[in-house]
């Protein structure tokens, strides 16, 4: 190694350790003193020579056996170079902090840079060549940014900053710390009037602005339409989609320049996280290579810092997560109720993964996946999500065992029809024992790529959700069946002890001994009640009459002896033929029996041959004892209710058919009331036909179709003409053995026994009988014998209210005939609508009429009326009002003399009625196009001129009511009509219509006929009708009547 003191190269080759390298160093002082660089200067090239050397040693020559490192040493006046050689393959200046990279290098070529005036870089494949260039600084060279006044400042200045923002970066792990250094450091080292640090979110796709310093200047730019990339960009806005921009260093902003920008992306692991944007505003400014490099080295340092505080996070988070999920487990195994340990995987699902839709999908046994439980779902959505798991997207979670995701469900909504509003989702299988039993859901409402954290939470809760949810519904599972016990203990109890229903405590207690003896059914019969009641296996309810007969012969003989009867085998006794093919093999009776006088007989039975000894005897007369005490009480109990059943049922029945009038509505109720409180299996009603000298049935329940409606029998016959005769109740517990019911060939098809008949009578005639019969033997207490006549003394009254009242009704309908034209007049030229509608639920006539009265010349009285009262009264002074005038205007057809003359006539024969009448009298002359009219007491018509489009009312001075005062006067007024005029009349039924407290009124009533008043004159009729019907707010409370004409024929 020499030195040559002439400026001629000087060479040296050292050995590629890095213990050689200070031999290396001094060499290197000592030219640049001799060339006139400064001690500073000096310095930085020396450590500039150093790092080369270094570089070459570790990344160039280190993996070669035996290699060598040349330096050559040239110096000018006022400069040195340095070339540092090495025999390695060389490196791509370019790639220098690529993204790419897993590990941030190139700082050394940075350092190299800042130190000296220029960095040249050659590789030729066999060996790569730095050369390090270093020049004396003049005065003018000297940077004011330096206070100490010396030169090469500047560099040194960056170079302080550069390791100062990396020295303060590495010292924390507090991110916002981080960028909030980097921002502020960056800005101050260039100068620029704002920096920015943004933070890139690759699951949703956008940046935020994470720190900033400097101007707060929103800067707007058009917005990115290209995917991030890692080289330096653009990004505008406070939170927008990253993408690379066009650079737009003249853009106005809010009265700013954006004179200068430069940016870089910060890259981690091969992605972009982020990026510093430098701006200024106020003067251009030229950014160099160097501020590239400088800001490159920077954003390198961030990124190690950022990766370090998201590992330090992670792990935090981490902790955090196992410490939540630790919770997480002991909630769910705190709580055994299905529906809150659901609700509390949802809760819990939603704080870990800051989600704000979650469910639980379950599987059930038709291989269905269902919503279970859900927050944040619509009910219509939660209905559509029913599906096999091959239908299903996420169901894929159960058929692969692992966390699924879905980018988008709304290609799979749309095509069911449903929209739920959540787009991406995640699902993790819930697994027992490898056995899915459904999966753990999450969405949200946009589009949005769930990191590998939250599938790997989501998995970890699925898993212990699904041991929580097995445990909760085997607790439901077990708390069910212990209700299912208890309920059936307590209903046993309660049937035993309180029951309300015999019937039922009787088949409870057959039921409950066949358990007790392990025999497959058991029957009870009551001999005095006529009761037979089984339960089990086979049903006492077939149609093998013959069993059943055979089981009665057997218990029969069982009560009359007193003595249990066991059979092991059924054959032992001469029944057995018939109840073995009935399927029952063995049988045990034990009579049952309390001084009371309750008498019958216990029995069980098995489908197959077994030996019954004086154990099971024993056991059964034990039952029965017990039985038959609570049978009594609950016979004493029901007979109790029964009484106090029947004065209200008395009293509610009455009400209910003394409030109809209606003869078909009074026989089905009594039918229906009847069925319910006999507990009859068919009830009829046979009412007498004078005129035919018979019976025929009225109503019926129950009763063959064949023969209801349409069956008659002789008025005296059997039974029922007993009844009919002597108006005495009959009771018959069995009608197959009793000779005088003589309707056998009707009652057997349907397995009629017994049957209670009582006659339907008032204090003047027998109008029939009600019949009640039931499907087994039945002994008829006095209680219920004296019940159903009470209740048919009140039928009876019913049913005569109810036949005067279709009678009058008839009568009042022929009067309505009558007095209501069928059809307008010929021949008046006059187009006429009309609609009348009695008031009441059964008004088959009212008060209200209209007349028509044709007259010479094609005159016209035009006539409507409406009569105080309903029914058949107010139907007769209806017809005396029309046609007393009728009488007088074909006499006399002047308004005023016909009106006042009627009126006259009317005081004297309503004066004891009491009865009045409102009228409206108009004559239609055509020839002289008039119209002369009368009111009496009257709503005021409304007349359409066609002409105007006015709509007037016809009004008259004196409007008294007809009937009230014989001598009072009534004026005419007469109006002249052009053809196309209309004439509406109506009711106080239309105007006093009511909607709570509030009138259908007169003027709903105009504008009701100006909306239709060019249609068909009963349209128009129809129309305001409608409305009426329309605006109240429940059925008529009196008669409505519309009257509509249309002068001189519908207009063209």
């Amino acid at each position: 190694m020499t030195l040559d003191q002439s400026g001629e190269p000087c060479e040296i080759r050292i050995p590629a350790r890095l213990q050689y390298v200070s031999s290396v160093r001094r060499v290197v002082m000592e030219t640049a003193r001799r060339a006139g660089l400064s001690q500073v200067e000096a310095g930085d090239l020396l450590l500039a020579v150093s790092e080369a050397c270094n570089n070459a040693i570790q990344h160039g020559a280190g993996n070669i056996p035996g290699a060598e490192i040349t330096v050559r040493i040239f110096t000018e006046p006022g400069g040195v170079h340095v070339e540092v050689s090495d025999p390695g393959a060389g490196f791509d200046p370019g790639a220098l902090w690529e993204p790419r990279s897993e590990t941030p290098h190139g700082r050394g070529m940075l350092l190299m840079m800042q130190l000296t005036d220029k960095v040249e870089y050659t590789s030729d494949g066999h060996g790569t060549t730095v050369k390090l260039s270093k020049h004396a600084c003049t005065g003018e060279e000297w940077d004011a940014e330096d206070g100490s006044g010396r030169p090469g400042g500047r560099r040194r200045n960056r170079l302080r900053y550069v390791f100062d923002v990396c020295r303060t970066v590495s010292g924390t792990l507090e991110l916002p710390r981080i960028l909030a250094v980097v921002a502020e450091r960056t800005a101050r080292l260039f100068g620029v009037a704002r920096a920015r640090v943004l933070l890139h979110d690759p699951q949703r796709r956008t940046a935020t602005v994470a720190a900033s310093w400097g101007e707060r200047v929103r800067v707007r730019t058009e917005a990115a339409t290209t995917p991030a990339t890692r080289q330096a960009i653009y990004v505008a806005g406070e939170e927008t989609q990253v993408g690379d921009l066009e650079p737009r260093p003249e853009s106005e902003v809010q009265g700013h320049m954006v004179r200068s920008s430069i940016s870089v992306p910060i890259v981690s692991r091969g992605e972009v996280v982020g990026s510093i944007h430098l701006d200024n505003f106020q003067r251009r400014r030229r950014f160099t290579n160097s501020d590239v490099m400088a800001l490159r080295a920077i954003a390198a340092q961030a990124a190690v810092a950022i990766e370090n505080a998201r590992l330090y996070r992670e792990a935090q988070r981490h902790v955090e997560e196992l410490a939540a999920i630790g919770e997480v487990a002991h909630e769910l195994n705190a709580s055994l109720d299905l529906d809150h340990t659901l609700q509390t995987i949802l809760d819990k699902t939603k704080d870990l993964l800051g989600i704000e839709v979650c469910a639980v999908m379950l599987l059930d046994a038709e291989g269905y996946l269902s919503v279970r439980a859900s927050c944040g779902m619509t009910d219509e959505y939660i209905g559509q999500q029913r599906a096999l798991l091959e239908e299903s997207p996420l169901a894929r979670a159960i058929t692969e065992r692992r966390v699924i995701a879905a980018w988008d469900l709304r290609s799979y909504d749309a095509s069911r029809g449903v929209y739920g509003g959540v787009v991406s989702a995640a699902a993790a299988p819930m697994m027992l024992h490898d056995r899915p039993i459904g999966t753990l859901n999450i969405y949200t409402r946009e589009r949005y790529r769930f990191s590998e954290d939250q599938l790997r939470v989501l998995r970890a809760l699925a898993d212990h959700a699904a041991l929580a949810v097995h445990n909760a519904g085997l607790y439901e599972t077990s708390q069910h069946a212990r209700a299912q016990l208890e309920t059936s203990m307590a209903r046993t109890g309660s049937a035993l002890h309180v029951a309300s229903e015999l019937h039922e405590v009787i088949r409870l207690v057959a039921e409950l001994a066949a358990q007790a003896l392990g025999m497959d059914g058991g029957a009870l019969v009551l001999t005095d009640m006529g009761i037979l009641a089984g339960a089990g296996e086979p049903s006492l309810t077939s149609e093998d009459a013959a069993a059943v007969r055979a089981l009665q012969d057997l218990a029969s003989e069982v009560a009359t002896n007193g003595e249990p009867l066991a059979l092991g085998d059924v054959r032992e006794r001469p029944q057995g033929h018939i109840l073995r093919p009935a399927g029952i093999a063995s049988f045990l009776a034990v009579p049952l029996a309390t001084q009371e006088g309750l008498r019958g007989t216990l029995c069980v039975y098995a489908r197959v041959p077994r030996a019954l000894g004086g154990r099971e005897v024993a056991l059964l007369r034990s039952f029965a004892g017990q039985a038959a005490i609570v049978i009594e009480n609950q016979r004493l109990l029901q007979d109790t209710n029964l009484r106090l059943e029947e004065l209200g049922t008395l009293l509610e029945v009455g009400q209910s058919l003394l409030s109809r009038l209606d003869l078909e509505v009074v026989l089905d109720r009594i039918i229906e009331h009847v069925s319910r409180i006999m507990h009859a299996q068919v009830c009829s009603i046979l009412l007498v036909d004078r005129d035919a000298g018979d019976l025929y049935v009225a109503a019926s329940r129950g009763l063959d179709v064949r023969h209801a409606g349409r069956l008659r029998m002789p008025y005296a016959e059997g039974v029922i003409g007993t009844v009919l005769r002597d108006g005495c109740p009959r009771a018959i517990a069995d009608i197959r053995r009793h000779s005088e019911f003589v309707y056998q060939d009707i009652t057997a098809g349907q397995g009629l026994r017994a049957l209670l008949c009582v006659p339907l009578a008032t204090p003047t005639e027998v109008l029939g009988v009600l019949n009640v019969y039931r499907t087994t033997v039945h002994q008829w207490s006095d209680t219920e014998i004296k019940f159903l006549s009470a209740l048919a003394t009140q039928a009876a009254i019913a049913i005569q209210n109810a036949t005067l009242y279709q009678h009058e009704q008839q009568v009042a309908q022929a009067l309505q005939k009558a007095f209501v034209p069928a059809r307008p007049p010929a021949g008046s030229a006059v187009e006429i609508g009309r609609v009348y509608v009695p008031a009441g639920e059964h008004a088959q006539v009212g008060g209200d009429y209209y007349d028509f009265i044709p007259l010479e010349n094609g005159r016209l009285g035009i006539v409507i009326a409406d009569v105080s009262g309903k029914g058949l009264r107010a139907a007769t002074a209806t017809a005396m009002g029309k046609y007393v005038l009728r009488a007088y205007v074909l006499e006399n057809p002047a308004p005023g003399d016909a009106v006042v003359r009627t009126n006259h006539a009317l005081c004297h024969q309503l004066q004891e009625d009491g009865a009045f009448l409102t009228l409206f009298y108009a004559l239609w002359d055509p020839r002289a196009c008039r119209l002369t009219y009368v009111n009496a007491g009257h709503p005021h018509p409304f007349l359409w001129r066609r002409a105007t489009g006015e709509c007037v009312p016809l009004c008259c001075p004196r409007t008294m009511l007809l009937g009230i005062l014989a001598d009072a006067q009534f004026a005419e007024k007469s109006i002249d009509i052009a053809p196309g005029d209309v004439l509406l009349a109506f009711t106080d039924g239309v105007s006093e219509s009511r909607r709570g407290r509030e009138l259908f009124g007169k003027e709903r009533i105009r504008t009701a006929f100006e909306q239709v008043v060019n249609q068909p004159a009963q349209v128009i009729a129809d129309e305001i009708y409608r409305s009426v019907c329309e605006f109240r707010d429940g059925s008529a409370v009196d008669d409505i009547t519309v009257l509509v004409v249309r002068f001189g024929g519908r207009p063209a």
